[in-house]
């Protein structure tokens, strides 16, 4: 009697499986792929390792309990009053500048700058070649109209515009796997983090040239980081901590280590009483303290039902989040302290990311491409 083959029980166990068999299959297709072809098939395998990656968030649903919801308080103090659909892929991520352009960046590789032409319509100019290897995955517009991105090839660029106003880039090789995040220093350094595990503080030597620092203490994917006024640096990443770089007396960089997240941190923010928000893989958010033996302790916010992929906390204490489930949250404390959250609907792809305009708009982007305006309170206290 031949041997009967169960297939595993639970979602992760099967995409596991899957993950790593189509992935091994496919290396072996590319290694005989001719070579005037080898470019084209490179693009699609980059491709079948973001899909495998994403693929692995749906265990979180396994283990998601409706009962664990905060109360949600709907109320109509937002809508949606305007939307831009791009021709490139989902948002990754996004920033609303001065003049209220818009630059975003999709998960095709390309950075599209956003600008209302003569006759009120969204028009875009665009960085960059869908499906590339290098395709962007983070970048931040500079005061002075330079681009520092980072892309999925392990590189940073800086972007700025040439003679007759084409745009040119510099490169900075380091990393040896997506670059995930990045911000610059006020003096110019920049730092980056990423897939390989690492933060890199990167700055010009004498002779003009970029040398990176290597920050190591992370295990796993490096997924968010803030730059302080002070110098030091926060980072949150795949093995549920949050990491806080400062220099020794010897000028060496070391790190406090935050635990307590069930989950990997996915984005986070630092507020100047020196508290940190963070958001996690498991669909919460936290809201860290140091207690009065100088150890840190978290309060939860449960109310997505995926990953917290972006958040921003504003003046007034109010938080935004905007997650995989298809929302963005706008979080206050009540009357009691209880945290309760009013839900932003209209997204039919995960929220990756979203800017809260002085006057109160949020300017989101989800997974579909679409950019969306939604109309709100004006934030007292924000520039």
């Amino acid at each position: 009697m031949s041997k009967q083959h169960h297939p595993p029980t639970g979602a992760q166990p099967v995409l596991t499986a899957w993950g790593k068999a189509t992935v091994k299959e496919f290396s072996e297709m590319i290694a005989a792929v001719p070579k005037e072809r080898a470019d084209i098939m490179s693009v699609k395998a980059e491709m079948l390792r973001e899909l495998c990656e994403r693929l692995r968030y749906i265990k979180e649903f396994e283990r998601f309990d409706p009962r664990e919801l905060t109360d949600v308080v709907l109320k109509k103090e937002y809508k949606c009053v305007e939307e831009i659909r791009g021709r490139g892929g989902g948002i990754m991520c996004l920033q609303v500048l001065p003049d209220e352009r818009i630059v975003s960046a999709g998960d095709d590789g390309t950075i599209h700058i956003w600008s209302r032409g003569a006759d009120g319509a969204w028009q875009s100019e665009v960085l960059g070649r869908r499906w590339s290897s290098d395709a962007f995955s983070c970048f931040q517009v500079l005061y002075d109209g330079r681009i520092v991105s980072g892309g999925k090839d392990g590189t940073l660029r800086i972007w700025s515009r040439g003679v007759g106003g084409k745009w040119q880039s510099e490169v900075l090789e380091g990393h040896n796997d997506t670059v995930r995040c990045l911000q610059v220093f006020p003096d110019g350094r920049i730092v980056s983090g990423g897939h390989d595990g690492t933060l890199r503080v990167w700055s010009r030597g004498v002779d003009g040239a970029w040398q990176s620092e290597v920050l190591r203490g992370h295990h796993g994917i490096v997924w968010c980081l803030q730059v302080l006024p002070d110098g030091r640096i926060v980072s949150g990443g795949d093995d549920g901590t949050i990491r806080i770089w400062s220099r020794d007396v010897d000028g060496g960089l070391q790190s406090e280590v935050l635990e307590g997240d069930t989950g990997w941190v996915s984005c986070l923010q630092v507020l100047p009483d020196g508290r940190i928000v963070s958001g996690s893989y498991d669909g919460t958010l936290r809201v860290w303290s140091r207690g009065a033996d100088g150890g840190w302790k978290s309060e939860v916010l449960r109310g997505h039902s995926g990953i917290v992929w972006c958040l921003q906390v504003l003046p007034d204490e109010r938080i935004v989040s905007g997650g995989l489930d298809d929302t963005l949250r706008v979080w206050r404390r009540g009357a009691k302290g209880r945290w309760k959250s009013e839900v932003l609907g209209e997204h039919r792809s995960a929220v990756w990311r979203f800017q809260v305009h002085p006057d109160g708009r949020i300017f989101s982007g989800d997974g579909g491409g679409v950019l969306r305006i939604w109309d709100g309170i004006p934030v007292e206290g924000m520039t």
